[in-house]
């Protein structure tokens, strides 16, 4: 109030201002400085972003936990079935149908972005796991997913529409963002420009993508693809093995499987890709020695003179994500051969590799 006891609004902003200021002055642990600074930088990471205001809305609402969902809907005091209409099962809260619901986490993998997220109840946690990766174009592009996912979900709910990963990949380069001038600029980076994106083979050859997957226990895993020139999957194979020395005696290995497999699908025209440039070299150089190494790969000299044609290229991990679902999940598939199909876990990723593909 002013000296005479009458209340303005200016007076009410003063006090709450000062009551802040003594709050903020106060004895605080080291954690809430933390959690404090940790705020801060969200904030920030999401203001900056850019991307279209209504990206950012959609975000910064999801946050604060007050999209309208089917569960806060209800605490409103509405009278509405709080299920999910995805899956029917689940409450439908913001962290759940932006991230958590099976389909939309093989969304999130499946997309240029290829995310795993670490689960919690809480969306703020969601967006700080993609803030955390402080690549512009990442967050950019992960915001607009966030947004393009809601819409999918509206699409449901009001109009009938089912979602669809297509429906989500064609949408998201769709919606043009602000630069920092505030005139219009192209939106996230296309599906190219993010990631080094797998490309089919050339004429009639079958590209054939391997990996490995190792611990440091000598739990190793193989997967392997391979695809036409049309993107077609010829086969697909998953192989659990218990014994390599280390992280490129199992890459050797599984190029030593992957090869062995071609020759018994009868594949004549064949090139074979690996995400491991320590192979690729080891395998260009063409040296002789007497390490296990230098065996399995003579192994592998052996088998390519049963090809018409026969090469090994290398592609960054991003190009090669199909296989590495393969490999990491060998213990799920082990010791299985699926002839022109794949495990439906796999689908996405192939649609994924197929439509970035196009682009070539």
């Amino acid at each position: 109030m002013t000296t005479d006891g009458t209340y303005t609004t200016k007076t009410g902003y003063d006090f709450v201002r000062q009551h802040r200021s003594r709050h903020a002055a106060s004895p605080s642990s080291s954690s809430d400085a933390r959690g404090h600074g940790q705020r801060k930088s969200f904030w920030m990471s999401l203001w900056k972003a850019q991307v279209l205001p209504r990206v950012k809305d959609v975000a910064w609402r999801a946050m604060l936990e007050i999209l309208p969902v089917r569960q806060a809907l209800r605490k409103c005091g509405m009278e509405v079935d709080g299920s999910c209409r995805f899956c029917l099962e689940s409450e439908e809260t913001a962290a759940h149908v932006l991230f958590q619901l099976p389909v939309v986490l093989r969304w999130w993998f499946a997309s240029p972005l290829s995310l795993r997220f670490r689960e919690s109840d809480d969306p703020a946690s969601y967006l700080q796991q993609l803030f955390d990766t402080d690549e512009p174009e990442v967050i950019s592009y992960g915001m607009t997913m966030i947004y393009a996912i809601w819409e999918q979900r509206n699409n449901l709910v009001h109009n009938g529409i089912q979602a669809t990963f297509e429906a989500l990949l064609h949408r998201v380069p769709t919606l043009e963002c602000a630069d920092s001038s505030g005139s219009l600029a192209p939106g996230p980076a296309r599906v190219e420009d993010l990631r080094i994106a797998w490309r089919r083979p050339v004429g009639n050859t079958i590209k054939i993508n391997f990996d490995a997957s190792w611990t440091a226990a000598s739990d190793t895993g193989f997967g392997m693809i391979a695809r036409n020139n049309n993107g077609e999957v010829m086969a697909a194979a998953a192989l659990g093995f218990t014994s390599a020395s280390s992280a490129l005696m199992a890459e050797a290995l599984a190029f030593r499987w992957s090869v062995s497999l071609a020759k018994d699908l009868g594949f004549f025209r064949v090139v074979l890709e690996t995400d491991c440039l320590q192979l690729f070299e080891a395998w260009k150089k063409n040296r002789l020695g007497d390490s296990y190494l230098f065996s399995v790969l003579n192994d592998c000299r052996d088998m390519v003179s049963y090809f018409t044609s026969f090469d090994l290229s290398f592609v960054r991990r991003s190009g090669n994500s199909v296989a590495d679902f393969l490999a990491k999940n060998s213990s799920k598939f082990s010791n299985i051969v699926w002839i022109e199909e794949v495990p439906p876990d796999l689908d996405l990723l192939v649609t994924s590799d197929v439509l970035a593909s196009m682009a070539f």
